[in-house]
Formats: C-alpha cells, structure tokens, sequence
C-alpha cells in the first residue's frame, strides 16, 4: 500500500512540475529522469509496439515504422500550450530530418476533431495519428505531455523527455540517435 502511494505521489510530483518549461541542461537532464520515472520505460528498453491509425482511416504499427528507419515519437494536445508552443520547432525538425527520422505526431485529444483542426490550421505536415488513447496511455504509461520519445531501427529507445522543447533541445534529442 505504502509503494503505491509513494508512485501516485511521485507522477503528481512529476506533472506540477512539468507546468514549468525552461531551456536549462539541468532541466532536461530532470525531465527525462521524469520520463523514464512516470512511463516506466528505461533508455535501452524496447518501446511498446503501438497501433496507430490515421485521420484518414489507414492504420500503421509502430514496428512497421521503426523497420524502415528510426521514429520520433511526440504525444501531444491541441488544449495543452506547452504542445501547441513546441509544434513549430518539431515542423522544422520534420522538415530538416524527415530524410533520416521518420516523425510521427500521435494526438492525444480526447476529442479527435479538435486535434485535427489545430492540425489544419497550423499546416503541419508531420503524420498524425488517433490511437486510441487509454490503450496508449497505459502501454507508455503517459501521465503528461507534452511526451517525446526517440526510438531505433530495433525498437529500441534511445531518448524520451516529458515536457516542451525548444529547437536547439529538440536538435540535441535528434542527435542522440546517431551516438547509439
């Protein structure tokens, strides 16, 4: 009793703090501790393999996308601001890496059509996905987002972040897959 306590204590630690972005190298170090702490998933483990089907109806597993090349994983809302501030430098990042990361932007809202307007209204051309949401949030283990996770040609992930980023931290992200 007193263990389960304790993990409900820490994710709601984890998700005040996760109200407060900032740029600092401690603070990223801190939110992937936070990532690895409330997803219960470890750098070097193997991500879970996620059904992710499109607006468009077509559906695709995480496996398939990660055979072809590594994947970039954002968890994100159009309600939440520190996902709608971070949405342009992940475009750019799209557009710079798109040769050699496969993106892919799994939408959170709970109403499908909110996501899809901010989507259109933003003009972003990252593929968007609408899984269903309990089953994604229970197989990573979601308890905030903003959420990133990098994952290799294996499966592997190589990074994971809970909260914002900005371009220069994003790049930094990107960057470690080529260190593994």
């Amino acid at each position: 009793m007193f263990k389960k306590y304790m993990i409900v204590l820490a994710a709601a630690l984890c998700v005040v703090s996760l109200t407060a972005c900032g740029n600092q190298k401690a603070e990223a170090q801190q939110q992937t501790a936070q990532a690895e702490a409330v997803a219960d998933l470890k750098i070097g483990a193997p991500a879970p393999d996620i059904d992710l089907p499109a607006a468009d109806g077509k559906s695709v597993k995480l496996s398939q996308l990660y055979a072809q090349g590594p994947v970039f994983i954002n968890f994100w809302a159009s309600w939440c601001p520190p996902c709608v501030g971070e949405m342009p430098d992940i475009q750019k990042a799209y557009d710079a890496h798109k040769q050699e990361i496969q993106f892919i932007a799994v939408n959170m809202d709970q109403k499908k059509d909110d996501g899809v307007a901010f989507w259109r209204d933003g003009k972003y051309t990252i593929p968007m996905y609408q899984p269903n949401i309990q089953k994604v949030s229970r197989d990573y283990r979601i308890s905030g987002i903003p959420m990133s996770v990098l994952v290799d040609t294996r499966g592997i992930i190589v990074n994971m972040r809970v909260g914002s980023m900005d371009e220069k931290e994003l790049e930094e992200f990107l960057n470690s897959i080529s260190k593994k």
